[in-house]
């Protein structure tokens, strides 16, 4: 009788009957890939703007890539100033990212599929806004 029992739990699971187990729906999405966006905010008095392009790299939550900057305003910056080729690592958890950017940068956003936003934040400074889009 037990044996019986064990073959029905079996076809109630495979049949999606009262039994089933419950399936997760939809995969998670992925940060993968180029994003251009800018981070807004104020650096001492000045307002403060700086370009930015990520290309990241997602294996399961881990997130790995590349931070590029280009200044456009900002209190001690110099209008076209770049930086490339910084390292990023972090992870992505549901529809949250976070990253650390050449180990004295923080940037923290919510993903809703090509677009993000959220703040970044350097050592000794105030967040600032951020929003990119995926390239491609």
């Amino acid at each position: 009788m037990k044996n019986v029992w064990i073959a029905w739990a079996v076809v109630a699971v495979l049949a999606g009957g009262p039994l089933a187990l419950p399936v997760m729906v939809g995969a998670q999405q992925s940060v993968a890939g180029t994003w251009t966006g800018a981070a807004r905010g104020v650096a001492g008095r000045q307002p403060f703007q700086e370009d930015f392009t990520m290309v990241l790299v997602q294996h399961g939550q881990k997130v790995t890539g590349t931070f590029s900057r280009k200044f456009e305003t900002g209190a001690k910056a110099k209008t076209g100033r770049e930086r490339t080729g910084m390292r990023v690592r972090g992870t992505f958890t549901g529809d949250k990212l976070s990253l650390t950017i050449a180990k004295v940068q923080t940037l923290e956003a919510t993903v809703d599929g090509d677009a993000m936003v959220g703040s970044l934040m350097r050592e000794n400074g105030k967040p600032h806004h951020v929003s990119a889009t995926r390239v491609k």
